[in-house]
């Protein structure tokens, strides 16, 4: 069975530089939680890049991996986004 135990992410949708998120190593299930706007979302496409190369926008239309870049970062001249 496919466990996540990590996720890190760098200049990915609204988080800007490198960020994890740490899953329990219990069985069950995690809940990410949050008000609007936050990245919960972002969350869902890094993990689903990561497992099928795909990016998914609202309305199930498959975006470039480039179009999610963090904005902030591309003022800065990164316009990297990476999983590890």
């Amino acid at each position: 069975m496919l466990k996540l135990s990590a996720l890190t992410i760098e200049n990915f949708g609204p988080f800007k530089g490198q960020q994890t998120i740490e899953f329990d190593k219990e069985d069950g299930v995690s809940l990410v939680y949050g008000e609007n706007m936050r990245g919960k979302t972002s969350l869902i496409n890094a993990v689903r890049y990561a497992l099928f190369g795909k990016v998914i926008s609202r309305g199930a239309r498959e975006i470039a991996l480039h179009q999610i870049g963090n904005w902030e970062s591309a003022q800065d001249g990164v316009f990297a986004s990476r999983l590890f």
